[in-house]
């Protein structure tokens, strides 16, 4: 079978979102839906399988920044909206939507591409490998008790509509994720979308955006929803946060005590938080944090390697150099020496007698980037080799990273 894969035009908004929500199991998609979600669209970043007039697979991607090790940024394509009808897998749809936007990709110059994954084991064969981890955490609000040695921000917190949440809480988000290895930027109409109410969790309970004001303006944000739950006359309804971000420790700590002093509350669930949560360490008792669960977050895939590896910067100077594998983008698969430190770094082909200190392929070189994954991890599970002694040790120093990865932002 044939199949024409293309962007789509304007007016096929409604068949690329329907497409993708039927192959991710989701309700009915109504033409309200697809406006309130269609800003957030970057049409020539979109990718669509047709069967005749009918979508039958999707992908795309938004154009954000990706804050590295050294609080550099690179530009990347963040991809999205990667699915295939169940009527029609088996048949190299998804293979050939992947290859086309790694060429995409590479053309636009951009060194990295992303994705959250829905399932873990698809994307390691298109070269991704998981580079943070994020953990869900509760707490029982009557045990949310702070240290009273805690330095909370001076200010106060006021909750905001969805216009003033539009206003205020991008330029929050763009202080911080500079300061966040691993965290990304995002779009005027990725913001449009992520402060609308998602017609898909109308069901989930009602969304509050809080804002902390701050002696030079807002410098926290939170976003939350309360599920009421009354039993009897009594409150036991569930806070869960969606987001929590703030450019300073006092300002998260203010937010923090905030949110748990939510009345008619009996538990928080931070959806998405770091796994060296500060929070924790803000309450004084940290055991009534408790963690749920852990999960990969966001893979990382080099599309230009050694751009990738000069744009970071290293926590001491050494040089290494790697082998690298990557059957997909045939221009990066060679030897390459990485030679770096605090203060900048350089990748280039090897020269004639220099020989290679670890081997490895394209998902692995995505997970230790970001510093978040222990080279040595991946080299007792067999997929980094040591060819020189004590490399992976000396990678584990040299590609660690001095705050460790997270991303906060779901795409």
């Amino acid at each position: 079978m044939h199949y024409d894969i293309r962007p789509i035009a304007p007016d096929e908004a409604g068949a690329f979102y329907r497409a993708d929500a039927a192959a991710f199991g989701y309700g009915k998609v109504t033409d309200a839906m697809v406006e309130t979600w269609r800003p957030s669209l970057e049409f020539d970043r979109t990718l669509a399988a047709f069967e005749g007039d009918a979508v039958v697979g999707t992908a795309g991607a938004f154009s954000f920044e990706l804050t590295l090790p050294g609080l550099t940024t690179v530009p990347v394509a963040a991809v999205s909206f990667v699915s295939v009808l169940p009527t029609h897998r088996r048949q190299g749809l998804l293979t050939a939507l992947m290859g086309l936007q790694l060429h995409d990709v590479r053309e636009r110059g951009e060194p990295l591409a992303v994705l959250t994954a829905s399932e873990g084991a698809i994307y390691d064969r298109f070269g991704y490998g998981v580079a943070t981890v994020s953990a869900e955490h509760t707490l029982e609000r009557a045990r949310a008790t702070m240290r009273r040695d805690g330095a909370p921000g001076r200010g106060a917190v006021r909750l905001v509509d969805e216009a003033e949440a539009l206003k205020l809480i991008p330029a929050v988000h763009d202080r911080w994720r500079r300061t966040q290895p691993g965290e990304v930027s995002r779009t005027p109409g990725f913001w449009e979308v992520a402060v609308a109410e998602d017609p898909l969790d109308e069901q989930k309970g009602s969304w509050f955006r809080a804002v902390h004001e701050g002696p030079g303006g807002p410098d926290a944000y939170a976003a939350y929803r309360v599920e009421p739950d009354w039993h009897h006359e009594l409150a036991s309804s569930r806070l869960t946060v969606d987001e929590l971000c703030a450019v300073d420790a006092g300002a998260e700590a203010a937010m923090f005590s905030f949110l748990c002093g939510v009345d008619l509350v009996t538990q928080i669930r931070f959806e998405n938080r770091p796994l060296d949560d500060p929070l924790r360490w803000a309450l004084a008792d940290p055991r009534q944090l408790a963690c749920v669960r852990t999960r990969d977050w966001m893979w990382v895939r080099p599309v230009d390697a050694a751009a990738a590896l000069a744009a970071r910067r290293y926590r001491v100077a050494d040089r290494l150099t790697v082998d690298l594998a990557d059957e997909l983008c045939p221009w990066n698969p060679g030897r390459w020496v990485v030679e770096g430190g605090p203060d900048g770094a350089t990748a280039r082909p090897a020269r004639s007698g220099e020989e290679p200190d670890l081997a490895l392929g394209a998902p692995e070189l995505g997970s230790v980037l970001l510093g978040g994954v222990a080279a040595s991890a991946l080299g007792r599970a067999g997929r980094i080799h040591e060819l020189t002694p004590g490399a992976l040790d000396r990678a584990d120093l040299f590609l660690g990273a001095n705050r460790p990865p997270w991303t906060m932002t779901a795409f």
